[in-house]
């Protein structure tokens, strides 16, 4: 019964490791994406096209974040 609870145990453990990491990821390429954007929209750039799905976003955090999603799977593959 203990053996059980200590499998689980780290099983949890592992899932908040991944949680974190994904956040982590995430946050890094927000920050990344944010300050390409940022340069881009100062030199008057269309970053929009630049990046698949922020097409349509007319707020500037709206279109890094969908940016950072969609980038962050390929980052992966």
């Amino acid at each position: 019964m203990s053996d059980r609870h200590l499998s689980g145990g780290s099983q949890t453990a592992g899932h908040q490791r991944e949680g974190l990491l994904a956040g982590v990821v995430f946050g890094l390429m927000f920050l990344v994406l944010f300050l390409i954007v940022v340069s881009a929209s100062a030199l008057g750039l269309n970053w929009r096209s630049w990046f698949p799905g922020t097409e349509h976003f007319t707020s500037l955090f709206d279109g890094v974040r969908k940016a950072a999603n969609s980038v962050i799977p390929l980052m992966f593959m």
